[in-house]
């Protein structure tokens, strides 16, 4: 189910407030998986990133994806500090 950028938009101003997705959940209609998504885009990118989500698809070049890709494989991080450290978007690209 797709979300449209005014639910992206106010689950962004309630993030820069301090909440988490569980609480911005319970306050909007999405599904508490997708604001948690939500959530992990925003940390990583930003609410501009956020905001952006489905509008295009982020590409990201070899080695940037390797290196995101290592200190998950290697215990160094987590799948969600990667995404923040190397400015991914989706953990999609790191799951695999």
């Amino acid at each position: 189910m797709k979300h449209d950028a005014g639910s992206r938009r106010e689950a962004a101003r309630l993030f820069e407030m301090g909440y988490g997705y569980g609480p911005v959940a319970s306050m909007m209609s999405p599904p508490e998986e997708a604001v948690r998504e939500w959530l992990y885009t925003f940390r990583a990118v930003g609410s501009e990133g956020l905001l952006n989500m489905g509008r295009t698809q982020a590409r990201y070049s070899w080695e940037l994806r390797c290196d995101a890709a290592r200190a998950v494989a290697g215990g160094e991080m987590t799948v969600v500090e990667a995404m923040e450290a190397y400015g991914v978007a989706s953990r999609s690209p790191l799951n695999k």
